[in-house]
């Protein structure tokens, strides 16, 4: 039914929520409830569109009976029920709790296949030890499942060994030209012999032994250093020599794809039979199992509507397509706004979808400046960014859009609050990393500012929850020398420096008081006396960043509030979260505690507005992949050569990478090139959340590589009248 479909591109501002709330109400004309489908990212967009139409249902006069059930919800939640509906009852594991089963069946699954000597399976765990090939199975089958492919489908390698020869006479024919160019000195003519012996050890190689060759091609490509005769020539024969070394990465790495993609089949294999025998699964397992499910199955939907369509990745796209095999499909979104490729998510997939398409504009949400600053900066960093896609602005044009900031950033912040601009919680720092934002806050508060990290990563690294875990795992592990020593140098018995040579000391009563309530009261209420009876709550309400502290602890406080007959491996798993660290939120700041500055990242601040954003961490870059195995949808499986014998062959330079990639280069190489795609979607996300004011904090630091300043600076360079009329360096 794809002459009913519509495809809705809405700019930032111009009112999406609107347009697909309307659509759905359009919906209700001719069709129940329970047979329209709409599709949110998260939760809080659920629960608000389902406000809005009830809302407008009640307005209108009409019954609002059967919206309070009607199927509003996540791609999750929908497969969920999906699932539930097949399957039956389940588990539902956090993502924390099902990467540690995930790892712990992938080590088991590699260890059988050693001991079973499967796959060639022996070298791999000698290059990369067991823990560290489980962890990169792990996130090898969510990259492929994310991508909509199992592991049995994927591409895993080069097998073309015949073509070695062509390579070798590719070789002879630059050297062959080289020798009869004209002109050659003696000195050239020395290295063109060199290179001739060396050619012929390669040449005599067998072509299995990889330390041989490998020894060879090394001698190869040092009789090529330096310049000697005509560049045109010798770049012939050097490119041709870098084009075998990369084919012979692909050739000698290819075993170890396919004994990869063996290890992979089988660890999903043993994966999905764990998980269907316990009945307990992840989130990502909920998508594969409802897609195989859907694809025997018909659509007992008659409409489907999708909200931030940019922001599906390739297997919800698959289910957006079952779902909708003879439905009407509305779908809404901003390609300019497609900013989690890490994800799989595809600015293309709006290419992809068929129907009647329609623009949206006309900004609601930012001042004149703002949309100009905006338009600006899209013309010059968006590639193929057209005046049909530009915003209009509703609200009139307020002179500047903002002002660039030096050094004195937080100065020039405090001094907008005080002069009462905005008030605090009105104002927003927009980060690309997170890890940049603590010392941003201590900045800010230094200044009297109240600041606080929205969501931050780093849960488990808070010096709170170190206190706290040290204090129960004391409680089980009295003699723990590391634990004792967290004790005693934390706020529980605040001991001078020089009492800490003696980590053995005498506790106070407190703790064996706690001891002796182990298995009798949950251990959220150990934390409780640790707050009141052991003064920790007082300690922290000194600190600056008190409210984020509290909140914190009382984020772990519900973790276990309900743990008493397991609190030993509890307590045990939180001491070890300690060490590991996996990604886990700052809690939410209490009620009444939100009158601060919040720092969050720019992919946080997707589908938020704020009176005044403040840019920053503008010059940081995409860190070196440095993966040992990578996946790509088209390229499939690549394992690096690093540590063996094969990276004397493998391509040195970037531009040698670049012109003559090894199969993991090649990988890295799409994944990256697709992340600096994304960088101008995510500086246009960033400007767009703004109201009334864009503040760019500007350290005058170096460009290291493609980043939002270096963007910025390219739209100052397209029209630095302009730029310099709307952004102002104060």
């Amino acid at each position: 039914m794809s002459d009913l479909n519509r495809i809705v591109v809405a700019g930032a501002g111009t009112g999406k929520t609107y347009t697909l709330v309307q659509a759905y109400l359009e919906s209700l004309k001719k069709y129940k409830p329970f047979e329209i489908l709409a599709i949110t990212f998260t939760q809080k967009a659920a629960a608000e569109m389902r406000a809005r139409v009830i809302s407008k249902v009640q307005e209108s006069g009409l019954s609002a009976r059967g919206l309070l059930s009607a199927p509003i919800c996540t791609f999750h939640a929908l497969c969920a029920q999906i699932v539930g509906d097949d399957f039956g009852e389940f588990t539902l594991h956090s993502p924390a709790d099902d990467d540690q089963l995930c790892l712990k069946i992938a080590e088991e699954a590699i260890l059988e296949a050693l001991e079973a000597r499967e796959h060639e399976v022996g070298p791999l765990v000698a290059r990369f030890q067991v823990f560290s090939l489980a962890e990169a199975l792990v996130a090898l089958l969510q990259d492929i499942r994310e991508a909509g492919q199992e592991p049995a489908d994927i591409y895993h390698g080069e097998e073309a060994e015949p073509r070695f020869d062509d390579y070798l006479e590719a070789i002879s024919k630059a050297y062959d030209s080289f020798q009869k160019s004209s002109g050659l000195s003696p000195s050239a003519q020395e290295k063109l012999v060199a290179f001739g012996e060396a050619f012929s050890k390669l040449h005599a190689c067998a072509r299995h032994d990889e330390v041989a060759i490998s020894s060879a091609f090394r001698d190869l490509r040092a009789s090529l250093i330096g310049r000697f005769g005509n560049d045109e020539h010798r770049g012939r024969l050097v490119d041709s020599v870098v084009a075998l070394g990369s084919f012979l990465c692909a050739i000698f790495t290819a075993p170890d794809a396919r004994v990869l993609r063996d290890l992979l089949i089988g660890y999903a294999h043993k994966l999905d039979a764990y998980k269907q025998d316990n009945r307990c699964f992840g989130f990502g397992d909920l998508l594969v199992m409802a897609k195989k499910i859907l694809s025997t199955q018909q659509s007992r939907f008659k409409c489907i509507l999708v909200d931030e369509y940019q922001d599906t990745s390739p297997i919800q796209e698959q289910l957006v397509q079952l779902l909708s095999r003879e439905t009407e499909l509305f779908v809404v979104g901003d390609p300019k706004q497609s900013i989690y490729g890490f994800r799989g998510a595809d600015a293309s997939v709006f290419d992809r979808v068929v129907g009647k398409r329609e623009s949206l504009t006309l900004s609601r949400r930012s001042q004149g400046a703002i949309i100009d600053l905006v338009n600006l900066v899209a013309h010059a960093s968006m590639p193929g960014f057209n005046q049909t896609e530009a915003l209009e602005a509703l609200h009139e044009h307020q002179g500047q859009a903002g002002a660039i900031w030096k050094a004195d950033w937080a100065s020039s912040l405090k001094q907008l609050i005080d002069s009462k601009h905005f008030k605090p919680q009105e104002i927003v720092i927009l980060v690309r990393r997170i890890k940049s934002a603590a010392p941003m806050v201590r900045e800010l508060l230094a200044l009297g500012v109240p600041a606080r990290i929205y969501g931050g990563e780093g849960f488990y690294a808070c010096q709170e929850i170190c206190d706290i875990a040290a204090a129960l795992f004391v409680l089980i592990a009295p003699e723990h020398p590391l634990a004792r020593l967290t004790l005693l140098r934390s706020p529980l018995l605040n001991l001078p420096d020089s009492a800490l040579l003696d980590w053995q000391q005498p506790l106070p009563q407190l703790f064996d008081d706690l001891r002796a309530c182990l298995g009798k009261s949950s251990v959220a209420e150990l934390i409780d006396r640790l707050l009141l009876e052991g003064n920790y709550a007082q300690a922290m309400a000194q600190e600056p960043d008190a409210d984020q502290r509290l909140a914190n602890v009382f984020k772990l406080r519900m973790h276990l509030v309900d743990v008493i007959e397991d609190y030993e491996a509890k307590i045990r798993d939180l001491w070890e979260k300690l060490d590991s660290q996996p990604k886990e939120s700052l809690a939410e700041p209490l009620d009444g505690q939100e009158d601060s500055v919040v720092i969050m990242t720019m992919h946080q601040s997707k589908g938020l507005e704020f009176q005044a954003v403040v840019l920053a961490d503008l010059a940081s870059t995409q860190p070196s992949d440095s993966d040992f195995m990578a996946f790509d949808p088209d390229l499939g499986l690549a394992v690096s050569h690093k540590n063996r014998a094969l990276a004397l062959c493998a391509p040195q330079s970037s531009e040698e990478k670049k012109r003559f990639p090894a199969p993991i280069d090649a990988v890295r190489q799409k994944a990256r090139a697709k992340s600096e795609a994304e960088l101008p979607r995510l500086l246009y996300v960033a400007l767009t959340r703004a109201k009334q004011a864009v503040y760019i904090v500007d350290l005058d630091e170096s460009d290291r590589g493609l980043c939002l300043m270096r963007l910025l600076k390219q739209a100052r360079a397209h029209d630095p009248e302009r730029f310099e009329q709307l952004m102002p360096a104060s």
